[in-house]
């Protein structure tokens, strides 16, 4: 074997190898994360049912931040994301609707409408913690999700921790588990 293609080979094992141990990170990360008491609690957006309610994943994220805010962990509900192309309305007055819904008085749901990635949530939701004098923050989304939403989170909040939501369906979920390793990769080379 020749000089160059040995070389090749060994670079592409370091690769493989950083890139299962990266996996390894964005798989096993929601197991070990636990709430702290918080100003708020920030609910990541998702995808919605005929444009108008939240999706089974959304819904998720959605139980959890309740349940959340229903043991005290928080005195705001943050809900964010905007209107996607399918959307009827940005996602996150879907969210809000399904909150007071469920009795979560309005004064307490603060909304971030304009977000399109976790970075705009991300950089758009603390704008309205700075503007509320908001200063801790609980971060829920999905299990998938949850290592680069804490990476980006923790990169622009003091005080910060997370909780995941279940993400039902075995095939789906892997795809987005596999999607989820590009966009940290993405987000620890470019910050965005």
């Amino acid at each position: 074997m020749g000089k160059v293609k040995k070389i090749i080979l060994i670079l592409s094992l370091i690769i493989l190898c950083s890139f299962t141990i990266l996996h390894m990170f964005v798989v096993f990360s929601s197991s070990f994360q636990e709430p702290l008491k918080s100003d708020a609690i920030l609910i990541l957006g998702f995808g919605l049912v005929d444009g108008e309610h939240p999706d089974e994943w959304l819904e998720s994220r959605l139980s959890k931040g309740l349940t959340l805010y229903n043991e005290g962990f928080g005195e705001y509900i943050i809900v964010s994301g905007g209107k996607g192309p399918t959307d009827n309305i940005p996602v996150s007055y879907a969210m809000k609707n399904w909150l007071i819904e469920r009795e979560v008085p309005k004064e307490r749901i603060l909304i971030e409408d304009k977000a399109v990635n976790t970075f705009e949530n991300i950089i758009l939701s603390k704008a309205i913690m700075n503007s509320k004098n908001l200063s801790s923050v609980v971060v829920v989304t999905s299990d998938f999700h949850l290592f680069r939403a804490l990476k980006m989170s923790k990169d622009h909040f003091d005080n910060v921790s997370g909780v995941a939501s279940n993400s039902e369906g075995f095939f789906k979920k892997t795809i987005y588990y596999l999607r989820e390793d590009l966009a940290v990769l993405k987000y620890l080379i470019f910050k965005s």
